[in-house]
């Protein structure tokens, strides 16, 4: 796993947060307006006068109506309490708090912009804000999936994809997540997003900058999915990374006389790190196959078992290495300042991958090769 880091990333949050704060906010004060038509007397020409789009009013509308909901924008007066969910009486107080809460442009901030340290606190004390326990938190989610509404962060996906900059998933630094947009600046492709903390269980944090992980589809959909992720579980890869912490190492089998073949090499993932240790812990979490097989990163998407499908790349890697003698690989060095070159584009150009940490999301695999490549020849990368 690779750290997402860029020097401007609080600046493409805050500019996040100002391109969704009003749909967000319009959204919290319709709603308010359909509760104080139903509890309050309120008149129902409010609603229809409402700047919002004619379409989305009705959808907003018609999440409190279980009977006569709205299919056009005459039908306003249906607006009423005999025609609500039995939840939306029982929940009242609960519903205007929350309304009334993602209404304020402070505390709007505070739940886009949260860390990923703070963001489960901030999603308790919401809840105790509004008096609910998680029964009833699960109940009026239907109404904080309209006010946050993933949905609303397509506008926004590519423009955030494209300036962060990564060119592989985070998760397995594997698969490339290219952001290409067209001449007519219409989306191409670009990567998935994974709520890091499950949009089902966190509805508050479904639009978090911070909670949004640009990741493959396979990380996201085929592997991940709805497994649950914590910090105490998970690295997050907007606080942490493998480093060196975390290698991948080759176990050299001698199968076939070509030393490139697959067949001679099993890739695995290694740490020295002592398993009560925090990060170990959020990695490997248990080295008893079948144990938990979900929490730790490598676990939960399956580093080991995916990486063995490169083996082809490791025996590559190898029979490189080995046409590096130490005094072949020394010479070289002597000549780096002759061609203007110096050992990291060496490198990239020979190993075909980077050389840096900082450059590992440009290309798939390049923390694999740089591992390989310094257990292989480490007097050549001092």
């Amino acid at each position: 796993m690779i750290k997402i880091v860029h020097p401007n990333l609080d600046k493409i949050a805050q500019d996040y947060f100002e391109d969704i704060k009003d749909k967000c906010i319009e959204r919290a004060i319709y709603l308010r307006k359909n509760l104080e038509v139903i509890f309050n007397g309120r008149p129902h020409i409010d609603l229809k006068n409402d700047s919002l789009n004619g379409n989305s009013k009705k959808s907003l509308s018609n999440v409190f109506l279980e009977n006569n909901k709205l299919t056009n924008q005459n039908h306003y007066n249906r607006v009423i309490q005999g025609n609500c969910f039995a939840w939306v009486g029982t929940y009242q107080n609960a519903l205007e708090l929350i309304t009334d809460y993602l209404n304020d442009e402070d505390n709007l901030k505070e739940l886009i912009l949260c860390s990923p340290e703070n963001a489960i606190q901030i999603e308790t004390d919401i809840k105790h804000h509004i008096g609910v326990n998680n029964a009833g938190y699960s109940v009026i989610s239907t109404i904080i999936n309209k006010i946050i509404d993933y949905s609303l962060f397509n506008d926004f996906a590519y423009g955030i994809s494209g300036e962060l900059g990564y060119n592989t998933c985070p998760y397995c630094n594997r698969s490339y997540i290219h952001t290409i947009i067209d001449k007519h600046r219409k989306g191409l492709i670009r990567p998935t997003f994974d709520h890091f903390f499950s949009q089902t269980d966190h509805p508050l944090l479904a639009l978090s900058f911070y909670n949004l992980i640009p990741s493959c589809y396979y990380c996201n959909s085929n592997l991940k999915g709805d497994k649950v992720m914590e910090l105490g579980t998970h690295l997050h890869p907007y606080l942490e990374d493998f480093g060196n912490d975390i290698k991948f190492h080759i176990l050299i089998k001698d199968n076939k006389p070509d030393k490139s073949h697959p067949e001679n090499y099993h890739l695995f993932l290694e740490t020295e790190l002592e398993d009560f240790q925090p990060k170990f812990q959020k990695t490997f979490f248990s080295k008893t196959s079948g144990h938990d097989e979900h929490r730790g990163n490598i676990n939960l998407f399956k580093l080991n078992e995916i990486y063995n499908a490169h083996k082809d790349i490791v025996g590559e890697l190898i029979v490189k290495c080995d046409s590096l003698s130490m005094s072949y690989a020394d010479s070289l060095k002597g000549f780096f300042p002759l061609l203007k070159t110096n050992k990291a584009e060496f490198y990239r150009f020979y190993f075909s991958n980077y050389f840096y940490e900082s450059d590992f999301h440009k290309r798939p695999l390049a923390k694999m090769s740089k591992d390989i490549v310094s257990k292989t020849l480490p007097y050549f990368l001092e």
